[in-house]
């Protein structure tokens, strides 16, 4: 029979693997995480407009191998410290910031003076519903007095036994006075 020089017999166990796997597991851990680290820092400085695209990074050593009992143990290799790496990326060209316009400046309110205004009196007996261009403004019985700006005033004094129109001008700073007497003259 034809054996193939490399099959393993059956009734022998494999060969136990050797100390040298695990250095190289290490090394490829730490590059991983040394790129994983450059691109992270790279998206970062992408993303920030206005900051230098410079990333220094720093290469830590790899962790030394587990050593198996069975191998003779290879004399450290002594490594320089590693230097900062600096990775430069063109400088991004800065993105256009909204610039919120301010409110015009508001006119100042206008300055509220005092109208002058004249002042009515009205006197009725008994009573008197007083009507303003037709629309009812109050009862007066006995004395009322009214402030409003100068001017014409068409008035109606009513009484369930008589009713009087008259026009009434006001002037400002005057008083004028009128009177109603719904029972007689």
């Amino acid at each position: 029979a034809v054996t193939d020089p490399r099959a393993a017999p059956i009734d022998e166990e494999p060969p136990a693997p050797s100390g040298l796997t695990w250095p190289w597991i290490a090394a490829a851990a730490v590059a991983v995480g040394v790129l994983g680290g450059v691109g992270y820092a790279l998206a970062q400085a992408h993303d920030a407009p206005g900051t230098p695209a410079v990333v220094e990074l720093a290469v830590a050593p790899a962790p030394p191998a587990p050593v198996d009992a069975g191998l003779a143990a290879a004399p450290p290799v002594e490594e320089a410290p590693a230097a900062p790496v600096a990775l430069a990326e063109p400088a991004a060209t800065p993105e256009p910031v909204a610039v919120e316009k301010p409110e015009p400046p508001r006119p100042a309110p206008p300055v509220v003076r005092p109208m002058a205004t004249g002042t009515l009196v009205i006197t009725a007996t008994p009573f008197a519903t007083i009507l303003l261009r037709g629309k009812p403004i109050g009862e007066v019985q006995g004395k009322s007095t009214f402030h409003w700006a100068p001017g014409d005033y068409p008035l109606i004094l009513q009484h369930p036994r008589r009713t009087e129109s008259r026009t009434v001008t006001l002037s400002a700073g005057k008083t004028t006075t009128i009177e109603f007497h719904a029972l007689g003259p």
